[in-house]
């Protein structure tokens, strides 16, 4: 079976949690390793696409939200891939 280290005070909280518990470290610390690759994917390219966009939208409603007033009413931002390259000549 495949081992990890810790840091002994890491290790010294966990064996005292699981002995408040009545159980074993390894019933505290695997599930809650198992729960952190549910969480946070490691890298953006991990993310199925639907849930990309959607993060990506929520950024766009946060950038919205910061920047409503600061910004002239008829102001359209075009951030499409066409117009960022444009002033590279069209590569």
């Amino acid at each position: 079976m495949p081992t990890i280290t810790v840091p002994d005070d890491v290790y010294q909280r966990l064996a005292a949690r699981a002995a408040a518990a009545g159980t074993t470290v390894e019933a505290i610390a695997v599930p809650a390793l198992a729960q952190a690759l549910k969480e946070v994917p490691l890298s953006p390219s991990e993310l199925p696409f639907i849930d990309w966009k959607k993060n990506m939208q929520a950024l766009d409603a946060v950038i919205h939200t910061l920047m409503d007033g600061r910004l002239p009413p008829d102001f359209v931002l075009d951030d499409s891939r066409e117009s960022i390259y444009e002033v590279c000549g069209g590569r």
